[in-house]
């Protein structure tokens, strides 16, 4: 690993209030998590000089991060960096803290706040489901109506007749997020517990995927406060470096597709995130015995299974196996997504993996309560966007390297 790939630390995390949250609108949202982090940083918020969003669902804006930080009221004698990450869930799964460390890195910022927020569940049911259905190619699928759960249910049906996986695999997965979520008091579906007969029980939505199998709608926003780990040093111990953001445009093989029915294959998400995965690692110089948590974009039951089969847990067409035995979930032996995830901690749309990445550094910071792994060091994030056309993994560190 080179000096570069640790010159950059997360100094505070926040959240606004998460899950159903009436009355608020995606940018309070914002701006509640976003003094959040600021206060957990020690920062006045002056000192912030950089400002990076996701754009909304529900509050379109011309020029978003913009009309965010004049909401939020930052210093215009200050700011060096505004910008809306368009990159969609890839950026909330990691590229984001990639765009926040290039401006770090080329000197036009102190510290820079990413952040990501939405009301996508209060905004109204059909509005939010019409706003997800658009997310479609508008020539080609839009008008058909192959909403994301059908195009995601196409492929755990291939995999399950290549690999003989079965609706028991899919619910163990979601069985693990519900049990992580109900040691989180801030998740959204905190104290409502689920077992596999009460997964399996839930209505089909698309086969073979139920409704418990699916992730939330949920209100929620969430940031994160980045600077130099050479400034980190003087906020004390509590931050945590960044070893590696990496990327990948398609899967490597063929063109960089935006719709799922351009998709090379449909193990496309697997091949991508295998790339990325192995960049990473070998950018933040480690193997996969030294990772202690794994997080994963969890969208559905079978990208779980095709991200851990990418990263090298198992091999190809296994994961179904892997999971089994509640082996993801609190007490088993591979520690994932320790907050819920998309199925069961929050996930207001575009901005969902952003609390995977806040979990990771509550859990590196040791501040996770009732689900702290012991003695994190490494965690990592895999995600992807882009309809499975984009991919990156993030790799943190406890601590300045």
């Amino acid at each position: 690993m080179s000096a570069r790939e640790a010159d950059v630390a997360i100094i505070g995390v926040g959240e606004s209030d998460l899950g159903v949250v009436p009355g608020r609108s995606s940018h309070a949202l914002y701006a509640q998590a976003i003094n959040a982090a600021i206060a957990d940083a020690g920062l006045d918020k002056r000192a912030i000089d950089g400002l990076i969003t996701l754009d909304s669902y529900t509050s379109k804006r011309t020029r978003h991060a913009i009309n965010v930080a004049q909401y939020v009221g930052l210093a215009s004698d200050r700011v060096g960096w505004i910008s809306t990450s368009m990159h969609g869930s890839i950026a909330s799964s990691g590229v984001i803290l990639l765009e926040a460390a290039m401006a770090i890195r080329a000197g036009v910022c102190d510290y820079v706040v990413v952040s990501g927020a939405d009301n996508l569940y209060s905004w109204g049911r059909s509005a939010g489901i019409t706003k997800l259905a658009e997310n479609r190619d508008p020539e080609f699928e839009t008008p058909f109506g192959p909403l994301i759960v059908a195009c995601y249910a196409l492929v755990a049906q291939r995999y399950m007749r290549d690999y003989g996986a079965t609706e028991e695999s899919f619910a163990e997965v979601a069985v693990a997020a519900r049990s992580w979520a109900n040691l989180h008091p801030s998740a959204h579906m905190h104290g409502t517990p689920l077992d596999i007969a009460g997964v399996l029980a839930s209505p089909m939505v698309a086969t073979p995927f139920r409704r418990l199998m699916s992730p939330l709608i949920s209100d929620g926003g969430c940031a994160l406060v980045l600077t130099s780990a050479e400034r980190a040093r003087e906020h004390g111990d509590r931050a945590v470096t960044l070893l590696a953001s990496e990327r990948l445009y398609g899967n490597g093989t063929g063109i960089v597709p935006d719709d799922m029915g351009q998709l090379p294959s449909p193990y496309t998400l697997r091949e991508g995130a295998t790339i990325v995965a192995r960049r990473a690692l070998e950018r933040a110089g480690i193997g996969l015995g030294d990772i202690d948590i794994f997080f994963q974009y969890d969208s559905f039951p079978i990208v779980t299974m095709l991200f851990l089969e990418a990263i090298g847990l198992c091999g190809e067409g296994e994961a179904h196996e892997l999971v089994r035995g509640g082996r993801l979930a609190p007490g088993g032996d591979i520690p994932w997504t320790t907050h819920g995830g998309l199925h069961s901690y929050c996930h207001p749309g575009v901005n969902g993996g952003m609390f995977h990445l806040i979990e990771m550094v509550r859990q590196l910071r040791g501040e996770a309560g009732a689900r702290q792994v012991k003695e994190a060091e490494i965690a990592v994030m895999q995600g992807y966007g882009a309809n499975m056309g984009a991919f990156n993994a993030t790799v943190m560190k406890r601590g300045l390297a």
